[in-house]
């Protein structure tokens, strides 16, 4: 049976230990950053926020154009469809022209839909940035849908 000692693959020298300390030690003080003015940190907070904001109005102009832009064509698609279909929007407007009454149930249906119109088309200044930009994409890609659907007919 082997002795303590010797199962013990490295005995602990305090002044080995202690020379090795010595030799390989390196004192690190801790590293200091670059003290930046609050005010300045501020500034360019805000000069960045305002470069957001301004990029993110770009954008929501641009969709807003491509959006005025694919309604153009969907109409013009539109007039084609009715056109090969025989059906005049010209003929449809002029019976659409002349009033008529409305009854009690057709007048609360139509408020109704006013209100829910209402709701779901808040004011645009309402609206922020971001909240336009997504909705306009939204716009974008169901009218690009339907302008799809019509060539494909063609």
């Amino acid at each position: 049976m082997p002795l303590e000692s010797e199962s013990l693959a490295h005995e602990y020298n305090a002044a080995q230990r202690r020379e090795y300390y010595l030799r390989t030690r390196k004192l690190k003080g801790r590293v200091k950053g670059t003290v930046i003015d609050p005010a300045a940190r501020r500034r360019a907070a805000k000069a960045k926020k305002e470069a957001q904001r301004k990029a993110l109005a770009a954008r929501v102009d641009a969709l807003q154009a491509r959006l005025d832009q694919l309604r153009k064509v969907l109409k013009v698609l539109v007039d084609r469809a009715q056109a090969r279909n025989g059906n005049d929007s010209k003929k449809a407007e002029k019976k659409s022209s002349t009033p008529q009454r409305q009854t009690a149930k057709e007048k609360a249906a139509a408020q109704k839909a006013s209100e829910k119109y209402a709701r779901t088309h808040k004011d645009k200044k309402d609206q922020t940035l971001s909240e336009r930009a997504k909705d306009l994409s939204e716009k974008i890609k169901s009218i690009e849908e339907r302008i799809k659907k019509l060539r494909a007919k063609k």
